[in-house]
Order: C-alpha cells, then sequence, then structure tokens
C-alpha cells in the first residue's frame, strides 16, 4: 500500500481501512469510524482512507459538523 508511508504508525489501521473498501467493493458494505482525542492523526487518517477508496473507484462525500450539531448524535 503505498499511501500507507504518508502517515505514521497506522499500517495496522489502513490495513483494516482496505479490507473494509475491497469487502464493500465486493458488495459487502462495512461502516469504518475514526474516532479518538484531538491530536492523535484523525484527520490524515481520513484523508488516506479518501485516496484508498478513491483507488477502488468510490465516490467520496465528508461532512464536517460545527458547534451547533454537538448537541445532535450523529448530527452531520
Amino acid at each position: 500500500m503505498s499511501s500507507a508511508s504518508e502517515i505514521l504508525e497506522r499500517e495496522s489501521e489502513l490495513v483494516r481501512i482496505a479490507a473494509a473498501l475491497d469487502s464493500a467493493a465486493k458488495g459487502s458494505g462495512r461502516v469504518i469510524v475514526i474516532e479518538g482525542e484531538p491530536g492523535i492523526g484523525k484527520t490524515a487518517l481520513v484523508r488516506e482512507t479518501r485516496k484508498l477508496a478513491q483507488q477502488r473507484g468510490f465516490g467520496r462525500l465528508q461532512a464536517t459538523g460545527d458547534e451547533t450539531e454537538t448537541s445532535m448524535a450523529w448530527g452531520v
């Protein structure tokens, strides 16, 4: 996986994400949740996930919540 070299210490996560995308490409959908404390590299992992999805021909959408949505679970 060429994109794995772009972020540090995330090989296992990228392998699992790639497997989920490959499974989805074969018709078995998956949900990927990326969560954690600020500053641990979630944004970089999402960026790599989008690249992996693009390489597999998936369309990609992204949304970002703001403060007004914090009271709503899964507001975006």
